[in-house]
């Protein structure tokens, strides 16, 4: 019994498609939306970006492990970029994800500044000191400047790379 060409060409064809887009979904995480490379220029990811638990997080969160511990986040992405030629510069990304949107809502609404500044991304967004906050769905992502001019400034432009890269798929079930 011979398949006729077609149906061979038909079979093939799929099982590529297949394996491409099962491939591709797998690869999707947010450690991946992290700007790499010159994607976020001057800035560089220094090294990997970590992911965990929050025990795992508390030595890389420094002061504030405690304030993110309280909310109980299921885990945590961190992200430290150097600037190209100002070495001592640096912005951090910060991620965390939540079992339900309502508990994000609640971390994002408990860390807001004091007079907040409405910042557009993700479902609300916010200005601080040295950066920007901003909630999606079930994640919120803190994003500053260390030791940098324009510290607000410089985490708004390396969270436009990090926006871009994101997806709700991504945020709604962060892995």
């Amino acid at each position: 019994m011979t398949i006729p060409h077609f149906r061979v060409s038909l079979l093939i064809t799929s099982f590529v498609a297949l394996l491409l887009t099962g491939c591709s979904l797998r690869e999707a995480n947010i450690s991946r939306s992290f700007p790499r490379g010159d994607s976020a220029w001057p800035w560089v990811l220094r090294g990997d970006v970590w992911t965990g638990d929050m025990r795992g997080a508390e030595s890389g969160l420094g002061g504030d492990a405690e304030k993110w511990a309280r909310m109980s986040p299921q885990r945590v992405w961190l992200g430290v970029y150097d600037h190209k030629t100002r070495a001592p510069e640096r912005v951090v990304i910060r991620a965390f994800a939540y079992p339900t949107v309502e508990d994000a809502e609640r971390a994002y609404r408990d860390n807001l500044p004091i007079l907040p500044d409405r910042f557009d991304a993700g479902d609300q967004g916010t200005w601080t000191p040295d950066g920007v906050m901003f909630r999606w769905r079930r994640m919120v992502f803190e994003i500053f400047g260390v030791t940098t001019e324009g510290a607000a400034a410089q985490a708004a432009y390396v969270c436009g790379q990090l926006e871009e890269r994101l997806t709700a798929e991504l945020v709604t079930n962060p892995r």
